[in-house]
């Protein structure tokens, strides 16, 4: 037997119709599935045909640019934009590539990071995109234009770097609080909350290391491995969902009255 498989006798007669009959009650023990403490109902399991028939989606092209393998993606939906970098060792390969979405043509490329880009984020307005990166910074990218023109909406520029950002590698970021605040979170167990509007009002460059960005931080006991936020009707709010390496998911709020008041972990 190839390494791996497991020895198991040949499948008799009476097995195959043991197996079938085994089959039939396990249909039925789980036509009942209890999710989030209430019951759903589900019917026969489906077979493999009917998933490849109905559950996969056509491949329509097929987007060729990076060098190695991808590390993420994402998608600017309202504008038709998809931005992906891959894993790299060198700036060289640590760019972003933005892609049409309509035509499947790459439309340019941003360069701001040394190493593999963990994530990319779109602002909620689509006007700017945030990355973070194995080389412990996050950049901004925004759009040059307000131009209807369709090739002006992949006319990015970038307007923040943050060097040494955190002490170990970034390997999650999102928007808060519409685009003047971004959250990351780092192999070394912080969370940060730079506040660019602080930043701005004094004077900085942003693309300097050392700009006094208004920062909050909270160290957790793992180390940060994903990030999320939504926002709260009503009030100036929003809810940080922080995924950590120990497998455990935090949930904080953020407040914003004059400027970034707190990050509490509830």
């Amino acid at each position: 037997h190839p390494p791996g498989n497991l020895d198991l006798p040949a499948l008799t007669e009476t097995s195959q119709l043991e197996r079938r009959s085994w089959k039939s009650s396990t249909v039925n023990e789980i036509s009942s599935v209890i999710s989030f403490g209430s019951k759903r109902s589900v019917g026969p399991m489906p077979l493999e045909g009917e998933l490849r028939q109905n559950c996969l989606w056509p491949e329509r092209v097929k987007l060729y640019g990076h060098g190695n393998e991808l590390s993420c993606v994402t998608t600017e939906t309202s504008a038709g934009i998809i931005a992906s970098a891959s894993r790299a060792q060198t700036a060289r390969d640590a760019v972003i590539i933005l892609w049409d979405a309509i035509t499947g043509v790459e439309m340019t490329r941003l360069a701001a990071h040394d190493l593999t880009v963990n994530q990319l984020r779109f602002s909620p307005d689509g006007t700017a995109l945030l990355s973070v990166s194995r080389d412990r910074s996050f950049s901004v990218f925004h759009r040059k234009t307000s131009s209807e023109d369709r090739a002006s909406l992949f006319k990015f520029e970038l307007k923040t770097r943050r060097l040494e950002a955190h002490a170990r590698l970034i390997n999650a970021g999102c928007w808060l609080l519409g685009c003047n605040v971004v959250a990351t979170g780092s192999r070394d167990k912080f969370v940060k909350l730079f506040d660019f509007d602080e930043a701005r009002a004094d004077g900085h460059s942003l693309l300097e290391s050392s700009a006094t960005t208004k920062v909050q931080s909270q160290k957790f006991p793992s180390g940060v491995s994903a990030l999320d936020s939504w926002g709260l009707p009503g009030i100036h709010s929003q809810v940080l969902a922080i995924g950590l390496d120990n497998g455990s998911v935090v949930i904080a709020s953020v407040y914003r009255l004059t400027n970034l008041e707190s990050a509490d972990v509830l």
